[in-house]
């Protein structure tokens, strides 16, 4: 076949080429909320106790009344009793994803391309973190 690449190192060169196009139209289709100095100040932050040892820690920020960023915490007390993140699904990064113990990078869950894309995402976001909240606390508990 005419123009197909034969050997591994022009099949990963082509492979590469192609996730670049792709990832770079990917990266065009984003949205991106504004600046948190551009939002409204932010009512803090809202905690869900879930048992003695986890809670879930929300913050939530609007523009002109739209939500446009927000963050889910899981968060477990440590020995010292101390909080820490255990999960955290967030929108930073125009992107949606967790991070979860253990794991060495974010999970992706999907991308923002419109601002209602941030709220459209909430509640999913939210369900993921109240309906896994115990195996969050397990890995996190098996991590430390």
């Amino acid at each position: 076949m005419a123009g197909r690449p034969y050997g591994k190192q022009q099949r990963d060169r082509a492979r590469r080429e192609t996730k670049a196009v792709v990832d770079a139209e990917l990266e065009a289709e984003r949205w991106c909320p504004p600046s948190q100095f551009d939002c409204e100040p932010s009512n803090g932050t809202i905690t869900i106790p879930l048992s003695a040892t986890a809670r879930i820690l929300q913050r939530l920020e609007y523009e002109a009344k739209r939500l446009v960023y927000y963050s889910i915490s899981l968060q477990c007390r440590t020995r010292s009793e101390e909080w820490e993140d255990a999960a955290r699904i967030d929108c930073s990064h125009c992107l949606v994803h967790i991070h979860t113990p253990g794991a060495p990078n974010i999970v992706p869950i999907m991308n923002i391309t419109r601002p209602e894309d941030v709220w459209n995402s909430y509640d999913a976001s939210y369900a993921q973190i109240l309906d896994n909240w115990e195996e969050y606390e397990r890995q996190w508990n098996h991590g430390r």
